[in-house]
């Protein structure tokens, strides 16, 4: 039996949390927190092979958590930034997608 991909999730909205893990669990092993640092902390003990992640949060922004993905383990598979605002901008997808080399930004498209 193939081993189940580890997701984190990471939204200072618990009902984002819950939708989320309800959403992915039946096909993913699923951790959630609201808390940035706590993700941080949760990333440097086990390796997860996709984080989904909020960008703006209290305490540190998706980009931070996309930047401490990338340093405690450099081989990981993906990441995704995502912002439920509607005042996402490009510059912000942009700055998704260069933070991680690999991140999916949604909402609008980054050309690199």
């Amino acid at each position: 039996m193939t081993p189940r991909a580890q997701v984190l999730v990471v939204d200072d909205k618990e009902s984002v949390l819950e939708l989320m893990a309800s959403i992915l669990r039946d096909a993913y092993d699923v951790a959630t927190t609201p808390d940035p640092a706590h993700a941080i902390a949760l990333m440097e003990q086990k390796s997860f092979d996709v984080l989904l992640t909020d960008i703006r949060m209290p305490g540190a922004t998706g980009f931070d958590l996309l930047a401490a993905a990338k340093r405690s383990r450099p081989a990981s598979a993906s990441a995704c930034a995502r912002s439920s605002t509607a005042r996402t901008s490009a510059g912000t997808c942009c700055s998704a997608w260069r933070c991680s080399g690999s991140a999916s930004a949604t909402r609008r498209r980054c050309r690199p």
